[in-house]
This record gives C-alpha cells, structure tokens and sequence, in this order.
C-alpha cells in the first residue's frame, strides 16, 4: 500500500508519522521518500491577497454585492483550486488549502483568477506596476 502525505508545515506532519507508526506496529517495512518543493512566493501572495481580491472585492460592492475578502478566496478555490475526490461512488469537488502549493501551482491559479476578472471586466494591474491597497 502506498500513500502520499503532502507537507508544508510542522502540523501536517502528524497523519504521516501516525501512518508511519501504524506499519511498523504490524511489523511492515516503512519506505520513504523526501522530495522538496518549492513553495509559492510571498509575492505571490501579496498580489493575490493585496491587489487581486481587493479589486475584484470592490467591483462587486460597485454591482451591488458585498463578500468579505475570505469568501472571495473561497469562491476562486472552488473555481480553481481544488482536488476531485471519489465517495461512494461520487466524484466530488473538494477545495484544497494553498498552505502546500509550490510557485508554479500558485502561478497557475493567480492567472486563471486574472483571466476570470479580465472576462468579469475587473482590471488588475501587472504585478510589478501594483501598490497594495490601489
């Protein structure tokens, strides 16, 4: 049996030595590799969180609608970021947390949140032109 644990900090390393812990109670031989990624950059997120959200924040309250910065995060998690996970015989959406995401997973989303505003008509400056909180 294998399983794979995707860790990005010291919390999310409990399930696996749990796992881990499990198989060797039973007696069964532990295989483990360590592969590192890159994680997403802070300038990722500082153009997600202080440019992109706030934008696309202030042009629904312009039409009329109200969401809080953290419903809007949801709302492109289910969009764009998410895992599709089989329950009893049902595929199902699941919103995966972008605490693990690597730069190029990061990348992938913040652009297809930017083509999603470019066809709502929501302008978002280029990353290096932004100031946080224009």
């Amino acid at each position: 049996m294998s399983k794979r644990f995707d860790i990005s900090n010291e919390n999310e390393l409990i399930p696996m030595v749990k796992e881990i812990m499990g198989a060797l109670a039973k007696g069964r031989f532990v295989v483990c590799d360590v592969k590192s990624k890159s994680s997403k950059s802070l300038e990722q997120l500082g153009y997600y969180h202080g440019v992109i959200l706030p934008r696309v924040q202030r042009k629904f309250k312009e039409d009329g609608n109200i969401y809080s910065l953290a419903q809007l995060n949801d709302f492109f998690n289910d969009l764009f970021y998410f895992d599709e996970v089989s329950i009893a015989g049902h595929i199902i959406k699941r919103a995966k947390s972008k605490s693990g995401a690597t730069k190029e997973e990061m990348s992938e989303f913040i652009n297809n949140v930017l083509i999603w505003c470019g066809e709502q008509g929501i302008s978002i400056p280029e990353p290096n032109t932004f100031e946080i909180g224009a």
